[in-house]
């Protein structure tokens, strides 16, 4: 826990040189039609959401969007942000297990994601 009081994490998914999450997420994300959404909660002192975030502004369509500078708009149960086909959002009273500390607005966001993404929004 003294990484995370401290701030400092290790760059998630990154442990092993052959294995890159820039280089798993680019390549998901260039798929035609494919959508990518990044949940965290805002208690997750295991991945913090400056560490997801740190990740994901790494992503060529998060350089592309300028997401690292983009206003985080705030809803009623999260904070979000999202460019072109990728999207992350910061659910309020949850922790690392989303589905666990909130699991109806869990079950509504990733349906609601879902059918965006069939619908190709």
């Amino acid at each position: 826990m003294t990484g995370v009081s401290d701030a400092k994490y290790m760059e998630i998914m990154e442990k092993d040189s052959k294995y890159s999450t820039d280089k798993c997420l680019n390549t998901m994300l260039n798929v035609e039609g494919a959508s990518m959404l990044f949940l965290t909660g805002s208690g997750d002192l295991i991945v913090p959401r400056w560490g997801v975030e740190s990740v994901v502004n790494k992503l060529d369509v998060a350089k592309n969007g300028d997401f690292e500078n983009m206003e985080w708009t705030k809803d009623e149960e999260y904070y979000s942000k999202s460019t072109g086909n990728l999207e992350m959002r910061c659910i309020f009273g949850a922790g690392h297990l989303i589905f666990v500390d909130r699991p109806e607005l869990h079950a509504t966001i990733v349906t609601e994601f879902l059918d965006n993404a069939m619908r190709g929004e």
